[in-house]
């Protein structure tokens, strides 16, 4: 047991009860029945450390104090980070309630920390974003719980994770709601992202940044609420090549400002060049006119047209109301059509080029020509379809969680966890104590500080 001498230094005392301290390490482990996921190995190791390994601690005073410097530092450790959890969370830790509150928390996060070989850094950064975003309570521990267990399959940033969900949630508020909540639908996001990853040659990191910077330009293309649609179209632009830098604004551009919704006009030789090709465009209209002498004038005037306007013409809709109804309904599926209609038109590659610019934007025309030609609509069809399956079914990401656990490392990581969580559970029996000392010398340093201030004056 520990002593404070007056005198000014702490002297550790060598008399202490060796049964009264393994009774009270037995009777510690009995009250830890909150930990029921990590309860069989923390029990074990307790009961463990109680009858071997403090045996051999207790032999020497120097031991004791090493065995409660660490734990306690490992105590320390985690209620710092609980404490910027709690302030994040709006969690009041001087009230009953919120101290409750808190403590729960705490407990939940440890069981995490203990089931998932996790770095401890990694788990408060995957839980600070949604204490931040104001979910509290077992959304809260079930969000980071799934978070951290595809970061350990997909190796993608923790708060990268966390903020991804953040976002599309606000975006896509109708999918979380058709899920039942945002920590079930999290797992079906996981699950989509999955599959796309494990299909195609797109990463878990490129979905995770690209569906993120994306997401508003993703709900021009009327994807609001349709998570495997969005994720299937981010990676069929990564399988065709688009570059990742620009998806963001090759989504939007494609539709709003310059783009399909936009303002656009024909020039003679895109009017002639269709032409030849049986599609009817004039870029001109002649207006007759006869003036009070009889005198007949022909006035020019440019035809004003919208984006969609010339590809209802390209894709041989009706009108532009047709073929916005088919935008409407399935929108990457159209425009992915429309380019490769382009692409078969066999038109020189200076007015194909100038084609795409004028229906898409010169910024999107960069890069959407890529997949024309090609197998993209085939390709992205599959990718809903696969992605849809994942998503709804919403197990994969855990499946392959768990097949990832069945290694050598992740288990030797769980279990140098779990001893964290020991020494941190230990610490917590000497914390107030500890603390108390050291506030006790610390008060006495100061007095002895001020007292040498006042004789050397």
């Amino acid at each position: 047991m520990a002593a404070y001498n007056p005198g000014g230094s702490l002297v550790w005392s060598a008399a202490l009860n060796v049964t009264a301290f393994q009774s009270g390490i037995q009777s510690m482990v009995a009250q830890m029945a909150f930990a029921q996921r990590a309860a069989a190995g923390l029990e074990s190791s307790l009961k463990s450390i109680a009858a071997v390994a403090f045996a051999g601690l207790i032999a020497g005073i120097g031991g004791i104090t090493a065995a409660i410097a660490i734990s306690t530092k490992a105590a320390a450790e985690w209620e710092t980070q609980m404490l910027d959890v709690a302030q994040l969370a709006d969690i009041n830790i001087k009230t009953p309630g919120g101290l409750t509150e808190y403590n729960k928390l705490s407990r939940e996060l440890l069981n995490t920390y203990a089931d998932i070989p996790v770095q401890k850094t990694d788990l408060f950064t995957a839980v600070k974003p949604y204490a931040a975003a104001n979910y509290t309570g077992e959304v809260l521990s079930n969000l980071t719980e799934s978070t951290a267990k595809w970061h350990e399959t997909s190796t993608v940033a923790t708060d990268d994770i966390s903020n991804m969900i953040i976002a599309l949630a606000a975006i896509n508020p109708e999918a979380v709601k058709a899920a039942g909540g945002i920590d079930a639908w999290a797992n079906q996001v996981f699950s989509g992202m999955s599959r796309a990853a494990n299909d195609s040659k797109i990463t878990s990191q490129e979905i995770v940044s690209g569906i993120t910077q994306s997401a508003g330009s993703l709900n021009k293309w009327n994807l609001q609420n349709q998570i495997p649609e969005q994720i299937a179209l981010l990676t069929t632009m990564s399988q065709y090549g688009l570059d990742f830098g620009s998806w963001k604004t090759t989504l939007s551009s494609a539709v709003s400002g310059p783009g399909v919704t936009g303002p656009s006009t024909v020039t003679p030789e895109i009017s002639k060049a269709l032409q030849s090709a049986g599609i009817n465009l004039p870029y001109e209209s002649l207006t007759q006119s006869v003036n009070a002498k009889g005198k007949v004038s022909i006035k020019s005037e440019k035809i004003q047209y919208k984006g969609y306007d010339i590809a209802a013409a390209i894709m041989g809709y009706e009108d532009a109301d047709a073929f916005m109804d088919a935008y409407e309904k399935d929108a990457p599926t159209l425009m992915l059509n429309t380019i490769d209609k382009i692409k078969s038109l066999g038109l020189p590659t200076l007015r194909e080029n100038e084609l795409y610019g004028i229906i898409f934007g010169e910024r999107a025309a960069r890069e959407l020509p890529k997949m024309g030609g090609t197998s993209a609509v085939e390709y992205y069809a599959d990718m809903v379809k696969k992605v849809t399956g994942a998503y709804e079914e919403g197990s994969l990401a855990t499946e392959l969680y768990e097949i990832k656990q069945s290694g050598l490392e992740a288990q030797w990581d769980k279990m140098t966890n779990r001893g964290d969580v020991v020494k941190t559970l230990l610490g917590d029996m000497f914390k107030g104590p500890v603390k108390e000392r050291i506030e006790s010398f610390s008060d006495s340093l100061k007095r002895h500080n001020n007292m040498a201030r006042r004789y050397n004056r």
